[in-house]
């Protein structure tokens, strides 16, 4: 039997007419997270950061936008939501999600890190250099996390964090 590489068809892109469109598409992501609508996280966010995905698409990727866990469930839930495809983005904290991350948990004990500087800068170090191998198999989640979608945060987005200076 002959195998076939999908690689190859990739490269000359796609092979009928009707394929060609997909990127034109509309979608509207589910997003649900436990941070209240009046929350400075929501407000200050995630609030900017879908309306800036909405405007750099041309109105092609949409939101339905759920804080304070409208759609159900606790907060340690929401990265099952993900993974089963109940929502299609959430925000959560790698502590609510204990035991799947558990390289990331050691910015969370208590006692270890004492400068929020210090730790975010170091926090920031280990995923650029170690994050995107440590969550795969994980529903494509990474700083964020999101069913087959992968959505960055911070800097990447425009909003929110920036990449820390050398000290």
């Amino acid at each position: 039997m002959k195998r076939r590489s999908l690689a190859g068809r990739r490269r000359r892109g796609p092979r009928c007419a009707r394929c060609s469109g997909l990127a034109q598409q509309s979608v509207t992501l589910k997003f649900h997270t436990f941070m209240a609508p009046q929350s400075n996280v929501w407000l200050s966010m995630h609030k900017p950061w879908m309306e800036k995905v909405e405007k750099d698409s041309g109105g092609r990727i949409k939101f339905e936008a759920y804080p304070a866990m409208q759609l159900g469930g606790t907060p340690v839930q929401l990265y099952d939501q993900a993974r089963d495809g109940v929502v299609d983005v959430v925000w959560t904290l790698p502590g609510n999600t204990a035991g799947r991350f558990p390289r990331v948990e050691v910015f969370e004990l208590p006692f270890i890190m004492t400068n929020a500087e210090a730790t975010s800068k170091a926090y920031w170090e280990y995923i650029q250099t170690h994050g995107a191998r440590r969550v795969q198999g994980n529903a494509g989640a990474s700083r964020c996390s999101a069913r087959p979608r992968h959505v960055p945060f911070g800097d990447q987005a425009g909003q929110g964090a920036r990449r820390p200076q050398a000290a």
